[in-house]
């Protein structure tokens, strides 16, 4: 979606194996060596500070060269319910080409992910951008200068992302404001998407805005704070047992719209029944053959 190339960066572990190796090199991707994976055996934990001298040099020479470089400041792939602590990486590499590559203009766009089944593919991610993060003069990996510009690309981060003290509050508020979100929702037919992802993300943040406050508030009001979340528990209990969403309570179950129902669906079935059916064989003897040949 953006008109110029992205300079991509990925983990150096990527490189030990052959096939990603290959995959790496063809498309260009600087990869930075990790302190977690830099440490060889022996050394007593000391790290070789020129590690990632050629990947930085390569990002700054995109930079210097008015390109777009993406970084992953975390430094891993998780699935917590809030951001990693930040690498310092991205601030290290934005202060060397202000000063080095005397560069005088260096947004950092900090961007969201938000997955509404990662499990699942196919399904929604919604991506949001912050607002951009300018670089400030300092000395190359100054101690102060590289800490206040990582701490500044977290909270850009944390603007644009869903992050939780634990899993369990992050399912109760993702639950609350799924159910919300499709019942405040007007009403959509099964032949329509589901509410914006967009929508959803939003109620939650403001859900994760109140929650830190809920222990200052008055006491009859905690108490209907606590109804609330629990006639919403139950409900959500009662669509999960009729394999229903919430949305679903504001269909008509009139005789025409039941009868219509009926009819729309068997003819897509008859249609695209043997089309799934294809599917699901070709995807599974694939599948079949891979485990085998793992086996063998």
């Amino acid at each position: 979606m953006l008109p110029r190339p992205v300079v991509l960066t990925a983990k150096a572990t990527l490189l030990e194996n052959p096939i990603t190796r290959l995959l790496v090199r063809t498309v260009g991707v600087v990869p930075l060596r990790r302190a977690s994976d830099a440490i060889p055996a022996g050394s007593g934990g000391v790290l070789d500070p020129a590690r990632n001298a050629d990947a930085f040099a390569a990002v700054l020479d995109a930079l210097e060269a008015g390109g777009i470089v993406l970084l992953f400041p975390e430094g891993k792939s998780h699935s917590d319910p809030a951001l990693a602590p930040l690498k310092t990486g991205l601030a290290r590499m934005a202060l060397m080409a202000r000063v080095e590559r005397r560069l005088t203009r260096i947004p950092i766009i900090p961007i969201g992910l938000t997955f509404e089944r990662k499990w699942e593919p196919r399904s929604r991610v919604l991506m949001q951008f912050g607002t951009p993060i300018m670089c400030v003069a300092g000395v190359a990996d100054e101690p102060n200068d590289v800490a206040a510009l990582t701490q500044r690309v977290d909270a850009g981060l944390r603007e644009v992302t869903l992050n939780f003290r634990s899993t369990e509050e992050a399912h109760q508020v993702l639950s609350v404001s799924s159910v919300l979100t499709d019942v405040l929702d007007t009403f959509r037919p099964l032949h329509t998407p589901d509410p914006p992802l967009v929508d959803r993300v939003r109620v939650a943040h403001r859900i994760t805005d109140i929650v830190p406050k809920l222990p200052g508030l008055e006491l009859e009001v905690g108490v209907r704070v606590e109804q609330f979340v629990s006639r919403l528990s139950t409900f959500e209990d009662l669509l999960k047992l009729n394999a229903l969403a919430a949305s679903d309570v504001q269909m008509s179950t009139s005789m025409a719209a039941g009868v219509w129902f009926a009819v729309r669906e068997l003819g897509i079935a008859s249609v695209a029944g043997p089309f799934a059916l294809w599917g699901r064989v070709n995807h599974w003897l694939p599948c079949e053959s891979r485990v085998f040949s793992h086996c063998g």
